[in-house]
């Protein structure tokens, strides 16, 4: 399902094994918070080292809404090939708000890889958390990481209690979080877990920063274009 359509079909929103494919999709806003009215700066790129551009997203198989509690707005991207991203400019509107994104491709068998595999990325970013509840809103991608309580406030020590969903029902699965400059090292992680049966994971913040958490899901006949499907999913936010 794509992010657009399925944000776009509510005006209102009410809102697992790994596998090789380790550079990740994110989303990162330039600010965490920011005054209404005021320019943000966005970014969509692909990484190692988080959190820093390693790669270009295809433009072409990328999408960025804006969402606030009373609907989802489509981003219009540019390509920054130096900055090896995607980027767009949006304004912020009142109270807080999430910049969600998401791109997908499929690979076709081949000798190496006998089946063939839909991947799909999934990455959001809280903006202004705390005014509106906004973090809580459910968006109704395949894989999503729902934070259960606020991570307004959080400081280092803290704990984050987080759910992973699956087609909207809680999954279990592995889960991992670091922060930005934690590590020059790809794939550097602080918190290594896993999220239960009823799909809860916590997650102890050690420093402030921006935050990520991620997870991944592999599902046989998942698609319907592909043998295998595979998504991943990225939650930011920032700790003060």
């Amino acid at each position: 399902m794509k992010l657009r359509a399925a944000l776009l079909a509510a005006p209102l929103l009410c809102l697992s094994a790994f596998t090789a494919g380790a550079h990740e999709f994110l989303v990162k806003p330039d600010a965490a918070a920011i005054a209404e009215g005021q320019p943000l700066g966005v970014s969509l790129y692909i990484t190692e080292v988080y959190i820093k551009p390693d790669r270009l997203p295809p433009a072409g198989s990328s999408e960025l809404v804006l969402v606030t509690a009373t609907g989802a707005t489509p981003i219009a991207l540019t390509e920054d090939k130096a900055g090896k991203r995607l980027h767009a400019n949006v304004t912020a509107p009142a109270g807080g708000f999430v910049l969600a994104a998401q791109t997908g491709r499929t690979r076709a068998a081949s000798e190496r890889n006998p089946k063939s595999t839909r991947m799909e990325s999934f990455s959001k970013a809280l903006v202004n958390i705390g005014e509106n509840g906004i973090h809580g809103t459910a968006l109704g991608t395949r894989l999503e990481i729902l934070p259960v309580s606020s991570p307004a406030g959080l400081k280092a020590g803290d704990t984050l209690t987080v759910k992973v969903l699956f087609d909207g029902q809680p999954a279990a699965g592995r889960v991992q979080a670091t922060y930005d400059g934690h590590t020059d090292k790809e794939h550097g992680y602080v918190v290594r877990t896993e999220s239960g049966a009823d799909g809860i994971a916590r997650i102890r913040v050690t420093a402030p920063g921006l935050w990520l958490i991620r997870t991944k899901a592999v599902r046989d006949g998942g698609a319907k274009d592909a043998d295998v499907y595979e998504a991943s999913a990225s939650l930011l936010f920032r700790v003060e």
